[in-house]
């Protein structure tokens, strides 16, 4: 049996997990812009 992680089960999900971890109070909007910048570049 594997371990649970903490994070989520998606990329976006653990992608805000991870961000959540370093500055909660800013989590959403850093969160935002990185995927703005992610669909503006592919």
């Amino acid at each position: 049996m594997s371990e649970p992680n903490s994070f989520g089960t998606t990329p976006e999900h653990r992608l805000y997990d991870l961000l959540a971890t370093d500055n909660p109070d800013s989590t959403h909007s850093t969160y935002r812009a990185l995927i703005g910048k992610l669909a503006t570049t592919s």
